[in-house]
């Protein structure tokens, strides 16, 4: 849905045929027009979010939201009833909805254990205290036009795009949790990008045992993290709180050490900023990932309830996945 039909400046890949416009279609697939291997799904995002920035910009759509979906996406109604969430989505640089994977029969345990593993992530940064504590599935998201600008749109990657753009616009704004407004995705096999839910179910699937075999990140990951964010909060590492060894040995062998230090902003809210931008979702992960190769290892889902925030039985996939739902988008 990109307008009423008002002219536009739109670029000369895009044909108006009709003066009333509810569906904009851009060719980007003929001969002489293909989107380039390793630009993908994040230049056929960035294509049309810049059409949708230049139609708000021209007036022709007067909502703020560019919203970013998938074809195979099943939409809530209220998707595009965005001032219901107008007090909490005020100042946001992006909204992000819940999800839900659906798959037939032979992907439906890999589907719930994939879901798992993603709002096991997302709930373990938000009990750390993280600012980057949200799920990075591309079409969930819809971006404030203004925010979209100043981060200059979507990056141009083959898969990735999703996180890329939401670590970029965290920087700028708020990123709303939209918990109540679940978007139904299509849990397929598929090998069209790199990474990604497609392959990641083959994966699981493929395994003998996948409630045994596929990894989590060990629950004492996220606990070193929360010592690093309180170190963030503070300026320096608290010697008595878990794993400071090995966060302080993060601090030194990285810039981390440096930022903590560092005290060119005036006030204590720029500094903060200046500290979280750093230790951004890029680097967050980056972290998660040495304490997960250098410390911690990795545990199957049988072995994540003994993460400080989550308590359901594992048995239970369905009911461990609408726990951990809660905690990533609720808290």
């Amino acid at each position: 849905m990109l307008g009423s039909g008002e002219p536009s400046k739109l670029s000369e890949q895009v044909t108006i045929v009709s003066g009333d416009i509810d569906i904009l279609v851009v060719d980007r697939f003929s001969d002489g027009r293909e989107i380039p291997p390793r630009q993908g799904v994040g230049l056929a995002r960035k294509i049309g979010a810049d059409i949708a920035l230049q139609l708000i910009s021209d007036g022709v759509i007067r909502s703020r939201w560019i919203h970013l979906t998938d074809a195979d996406a099943t939409l809530p109604t209220s998707y595009f009833d965005v001032p219901a969430f107008s007090d909490a989505a005020t100042d946001a640089a992006a909204l992000v909805r819940g999800f839900r994977h659906i798959a037939d029969d032979a992907f439906n345990e890999a589907s719930l254990i994939y879901d798992i593993h993603m709002l096991y992530y997302t709930a373990g940064l938000r009990w750390a205290g993280s600012p980057y504590g949200y799920t990075t599935i591309g079409s969930t998201i819809s971006c404030d036009a203004d925010a979209y600008a100043k981060v200059r749109g979507c990056p141009k990657r083959n898969t990735g795009e999703d996180f890329y753009l939401l670590n970029k616009l965290r920087k700028v704004g708020p990123v709303q949790l939209l918990g109540d407004s679940v978007i139904k995705l299509q849990a397929r096999a598929s090998e069209r990008v790199p990474i990604g839910t497609g392959q990641a179910l083959v994966a699981i699937n493929e395994l003998a045992d996948p409630r045994q075999d596929y990894p989590f990140y060990h629950p004492d990951v996220f606990t070193a993290l929360a010592t690093a964010l309180a170190a963030i909060q503070s300026g320096h590492v608290d010697r008595q709180a878990p794993h400071a060894d090995i966060v302080m040995d993060y601090c030194e062998t990285t810039e981390l050490g440096a930022v903590l230090k560092q005290r060119r902003a005036r006030t204590e809210t720029a500094v903060l900023k200046h500290r979280h931008d750093w230790f951004d979702g890029l680097r967050t992960l980056q972290f998660v990932h040495r304490m997960r190769d250098e410390h911690f290892g990795t545990v199957p889902v049988s072995s994540i309830t003994s993460a400080p925030f989550v308590t359901r039985d594992v048995s239970d996939l369905e009911g461990l996945r609408e726990q951990l739902y809660q905690l990533a988008f609720r808290g």
